[in-house]
């Protein structure tokens, strides 16, 4: 899994401690930036792009992203992301330049 704190992971204290405590740890300025919201009646889709840069080996990645936020009784009950995954595994060492 190249993605930080990528997998599945069941509640939210779950995913704060699997994926936002990695990106924190591991990457410098990640930021996160949305340019657009898709209404799909049950949910929502959020567009934009992830950037920062790795701490072990110094390298800057911006890689676009397509999030999915299904939404039942103004709770999110399930999340599927979807970026490349090649970029973010270029800027941690783990992919051929």
């Amino acid at each position: 899994m190249i993605f930080p704190g990528g997998g599945q992971h069941i509640g939210a204290d779950a995913v704060f401690e699997k994926v936002f405590g990695g990106i924190r740890q591991n990457w410098t300025n990640w930021i996160a930036t949305i340019t657009r919201y898709i209404d799909s009646g049950d949910g929502v889709f959020v567009i934009g792009f992830y950037e920062g840069t790795f701490n072990a080996t110094g390298k800057y990645m911006k890689s676009d992203f397509a999030c999915e936020y299904k939404v039942k009784d103004r709770k999110i009950t399930e999340f599927n992301q979807y970026t490349d995954t090649f970029l973010i595994g270029q800027a941690m060492g783990l992919t051929k330049e």
